[in-house]
């Protein structure tokens, strides 16, 4: 099981259907868009790394800082269900930020109980390529 998993579990046994966790500052929850309690502190960006290892693989996170976000599914363990993934990357470059939302379609899913690292697939960056002119 990840490790993300736990506070997503915890989030969904509050009802929540979004979890917003980032670089120094608290994970937040949302219930169709009304913020709901989670008592946890910031997260570290050491800790955030621990959290999302199975998400964010080194692969991954070049894609990630050369496009700015990224969008992938994540199939959670335990039951959890499926997760729309959103990484993104300030403007500044520093840290990075992860937006779960459950029950949504979303990129082909990395599965908790396998490691992504030899054939992670692939994510979908989110801005569209430019055109050819």
């Amino acid at each position: 099981m990840a490790r993300i998993d736990s506070i997503l579990r915890l989030a969904k046994q509050q009802g929540a259907d979004e979890l917003h966790v980032g670089v120094d500052r608290e994970p937040r929850m949302y219930a169709r868009g009304v913020p709901k309690r989670l008592s946890i502190p910031a997260t570290s960006e050491e800790t955030l790394r621990t959290l999302l290892d199975e998400i964010l693989s080194p692969e991954r996170e070049r894609e990630l800082r050369a496009a700015g976000s990224l969008e992938l599914g994540y199939d959670a363990g335990g039951g959890l269900g499926h997760f729309r993934v959103t990484l993104s990357v300030p403007a500044s470059g520093g840290g990075f930020s992860a937006i779960f939302r459950s029950g949504e379609a979303a990129a082909a899913p990395v599965s908790a109980n396998e490691n992504p690292r030899p054939a992670a697939p692939a994510a979908v960056p989110v801005a569209p390529p430019p055109s050819a002119a």
